[in-house]
């Protein structure tokens, strides 16, 4: 027969319980929420800047397949875009970051309109890159690694 065991907190043991919960769930928070310094910045700045001119992977693979297809090539900007990142957040690891970043183009509004961008970035040999474009949903989830 298999025997039921029972535990119930009450009075101050809840009390303690409950504070003790509190301080491991706002040290966990406190410790993935990260500031943006300037060699993220400046990967982000250049990994955008090269998906507005469309000198990045997907735009390189496009105008591969519309020269395979025959097509004329478009011109590439001859002035860099200045990328300027109006404010940022980062959730993570010192690592590994999701960072939320809200940008402006040449003083407007970005090529594909999207002024707010959720990017993953990851550190390796102290330099910073971007990996790929993330989600709202996965920098909220963030935040509870």
């Amino acid at each position: 027969m298999a025997e039921t065991y029972s535990f119930e907190l009450k009075g101050w043991h809840a009390v303690v319980a409950l504070v003790v919960l509190a301080a491991f769930t706002g040290a966990r928070v406190y410790l993935n929420v990260q500031t943006v310094d300037d060699g993220e910045r400046q990967a982000i700045r250049g990994w955008l800047a090269r998906e507005y001119q469309g000198t990045d992977a997907k735009g390189l693979l496009k105008r591969m397949q519309d020269a395979s297809a025959g097509l004329p090539a478009e011109p590439l900007p001859s002035t860099p875009m200045n990328v300027e990142i109006v404010s940022a957040g980062a959730r993570g690891t010192s690592n590994h970051v999701l960072v939320k970043v809200q940008v402006m183009v040449d003083g407007g509004e970005p090529p594909d309109g999207q002024a707010i961008r959720y990017l993953e970035l990851s550190r390796y040999d102290g330099a910073w890159s971007v990996l790929y474009n993330s989600s709202p949903y996965a920098y909220s989830r963030a935040l509870w690694r």
